[in-house]
């Protein structure tokens, strides 16, 4: 089965994801940074097993949940959506980023650590958005025991000191035009590997045009086959061994899904 590692969706589109996943035999790990994004998820987790979500504020949110006045309510609202952290299979998306975010990186730090504290806390693997601040990251999580997904990676640099870390990495769905992301497959061992699309609107982005729900698969299988040619090994072998890649990072810490 093919898994989507990393998939936004929302309300609007949730029906027709549950009827790709259903037409096509996918999984996935569905993101959700707000409740009604939770909500959706569990949507389709009712119609579709092999559907996870994670749950995380995205650091692009996090000055929303940040106490410049007094620090301490930092990881009291945080604690405050402990339940959805805890029900959720992972915690993210969750990191910094200084690079299409200009939110305070104090700020944004602030928020990342007290998730991460929340996820240690309950053994929950995470899914980390690194833009602009792979180095610091990687130093953070040295800190932390966690399993770790390093999600839609396109640094050049740092990857070693992930790798180090036994993190995880999905490929994105542009790595024909972006050769940070292509090198990645070739870097990085297959048994850390897995695929994503981010959801249709990010893939809209990489294409420059309207894209739609049932156009996933095939940016999936696309991916899957480029790290098969990459990694010299049968497409249907790769998907075979994504799939244990994705269950492996999910029940690493415990969860008993």
């Amino acid at each position: 089965m093919i898994f989507d590692s990393h998939v936004h969706i929302d309300a609007e589109n949730t029906e027709p994801f549950i009827k790709v996943c259903k037409e096509y035999q996918i999984g996935a790990l569905i993101n959700a940074e707000s409740v009604c994004e939770y909500e959706a998820a569990q949507q389709v987790m009712q119609s579709q097993p092999t559907c996870f979500v994670s749950f995380g504020i995205h650091p692009w949110k996090s000055k929303k949940f940040c106490s410049e006045e007094k620090p301490l309510q930092t990881s009291e609202r945080v604690a405050a959506l402990e339940n959805y952290y805890r029900h959720a299979d992972a915690i993210g998306e969750i990191g910094m980023d200084s690079v299409w975010c200009d939110i305070d990186l104090m700020i944004q730090r602030e928020v990342f650590t007290a998730q991460l504290d929340m996820a240690e806390a309950l053994l929950k693997p995470i899914v980390l958005h690194t833009k602009g601040q792979e180095k610091e990251i990687a130093q953070i999580l040295r800190n932390y025991s966690v399993k770790k997904l390093l999600h839609w990676y396109s640094c050049k640099e740092h990857l070693e000191e992930y790798l180090e870390q036994d993190c995880y990495f999905t490929v994105g769905p542009d790595f024909k035009r972006n050769q940070a992301v292509s090198s990645l497959i070739e870097r990085v061992p297959l048994d850390r590997l897995l695929v994503e699309t981010d959801g249709a609107m990010a893939v809209q982005w990489v294409l420059e045009r309207k894209v739609y729900e049932q156009e996933l698969p095939g940016i999936l299988s696309g991916t899957i086959q480029a790290i098969a040619t990459i990694k010299n090994r049968k497409a249907s072998e790769v998907e075979q061994l994504l799939e244990e890649n994705f269950y492996r990072f999910l029940q690493g810490n415990g969860n008993s899904r």
